[in-house]
This record gives structure tokens, sequence and C-alpha cells, in this order.
């Protein structure tokens, strides 16, 4: 069992970087999103298309490193739907201003399920693991919103992702300097 506990404690404190830049990229996503609503609004699917693009990106890179652990087929699963949305939202924005909120709505929730996985697939007494899952949690609860109201307007769900982004946001850089302690 320390095998595993050591194991884990291994491959999540070599990448705690990964997730401090994440977690920074949510905070400032979230501030933008509160700050310059007006601009924020006009740009919103270009700014989520490079967010959903760079954190697929990075969950690759970690997923590359775990080749022989269990949760690497989640890890490259959520990684390409990343990559696919952002790609998608940077390269057809016409079509998709009409269906972003059902877009980030949908993100978010698989997001949370995924990260309520992988906090489960952690070992008893993991570090970090209720930050994972109080992510998780805040996602789901973000995504049912968005989607039982995507009408509500840009403005209204503009605060609701501000919100959800800054709290993500401080939940990843948390845990990152958590396992960055871990890691010396």
């Amino acid at each position: 069992m320390d095998e595993i506990v050591a194991g884990e404690r291994n491959l999540l404190t070599s990448h705690w970087w990964a997730l401090a830049i994440r977690g920074v990229l949510a905070i400032a996503l979230g501030l933008l999103a509160l700050v310059w609503q007006g601009l924020f609004a006009e740009a919103v699917i270009l700014v989520f298309g490079v967010y959903f693009l760079v954190q697929g990106l990075f969950t690759l890179f970690s997923a590359a490193d775990l080749r022989r652990e269990p949760q690497r087929g989640s890890l490259v699963f959520h990684g390409l739907i990343g990559v696919g949305v952002g790609l998608a939202l940077l390269l057809l924005p016409g079509v998709f201003a009409v269906i972003v909120i059902w877009v980030i709505a949908f993100w978010t929730l698989v997001t949370g399920i995924l990260e309520i996985g992988a906090a489960l697939n952690l070992p008893a007494g993991a570090a970090g693991k209720w930050l994972f899952s109080l992510s998780g949690v805040f996602s789901i609860v973000i995504g049912i919103v968005l989607l039982a109201h995507p009408g509500a307007g840009i403005l209204a769900v503009l605060w609701l992702i501000g919100i959800y982004a800054i709290l993500a946001g401080v939940t990843m850089l948390g845990l990152a300097l958590h396992l960055r302690r871990l890691s010396r």
C-alpha cells in the first residue's frame, strides 16, 4: 500500500506546476469575466477557445507521463475533448456564438465528473483528494445551473462563469502548492 501512495505522490507532485498554471489561467479568466464584462462578452468565444485548448494540451501533457497508470485514459479523453472544443471555438466562432453557453455547461459537467472520478481513484488519505473533489462539485453545480437557465442572459452567465473560474482556479492552485510542498 505504501508503494501505491508513494507512486501516486510522485506522479502528482512531479506535475504540480502544470496544475498551478491551470489554476492561474482559471483565476485570470474569472477576473476578466467579472471586471470587463462588455469586452469579455464580445470575446467570450475566443477566450474560452484559448482556455479549453491550453487546458486540454496541459492535460494531454500530464497524461503522456502516465503511460502505465489506470487514470491515463480519462486524462487523455479529457485532454482531447479540451483541444477539440478549443479548436472548434477558435476556428468556427460564428457557429458557436449561439451555443457557447451549452458548450461551457457540458464542459463543466464533464470536467466535474472527471475530477471527482480522479479524486475517487486516489488512495485513501492521498494529498489534495478533497480539493479535487471540491473542484469537481463546483464544476457540476455550475454546469447544471447553466443547463437549467441558458437564456438567463450573457451578463448573468458571465458572473457565474467568473465566480466558477476563480473558485476552480483557487482550488487547483491550492492543490498545486500542496503538491509542491510534498515534492520537496
